[in-house]
């Protein structure tokens, strides 16, 4: 007998639907441990973790074949020659990994379950994302916004970055 009042009565049921979905946990987005933007040129460094840049030193000795040093902490290194512009990991301690997303923003869980089984991504199209395990083991994602938007010199490639709390 109720069901078939609640079943006729649109209001009820949308009281009811209401009461039932306000009970229904809610999920929280994942706390950020960092986030910026930052300007790379060749050779330059970052720490997803802290946000720190490094940068190669001195400046005209950092060619194509220039190997620079492995600074402690460091996830990312901009290489580029004159082909291509190649994102890669630094690996100094841990397993730094970066994958090319796409065109769409990844959501947390998307970077970490993303494959993330390369040592470096092309950086061509401008908007384009990528998903990142850091060497300390956290999940990031970062955004190519393009060269020279900036927050850099002309010839930087400007990328967003955020990093999740592990």
């Amino acid at each position: 007998m109720i069901h078939a009042f609640v079943r006729r009565s649109p209001v009820l049921m949308a009281v009811i639907a209401a009461t039932v979905f306000a009970a229904m946990p809610v999920s929280a987005a994942r706390p950020v441990h960092d986030s910026g933007t930052v300007a790379l040129q060749a050779w330059h460094q970052l720490d997803l973790d802290t946000g720190v840049r490094s940068t190669c030193s001195p400046a005209p000795a950092c060619g194509e074949d220039y190997d620079p040093p492995k600074l402690g902490g460091s996830d990312l290194r901009l290489y580029q020659d004159v082909k291509s512009t190649v994102l890669s990991t630094v690996r100094v301690d841990g397993p730094a990994k970066i994958v090319r997303w796409g065109a769409t923003r990844p959501t947390y869980a998307q970077c970490r379950d993303a494959r993330q089984i390369t040592l470096a991504a092309p950086v061509r199209k401008v908007g384009i994302w990528f998903c990142a395990r850091t060497n300390s083991g956290r999940i990031a994602r970062l955004r190519f916004l393009g060269i020279g938007t900036g927050i850099g010199s002309a010839s930087s490639h400007d990328f967003r970055w955020t990093t999740w709390v592990k």
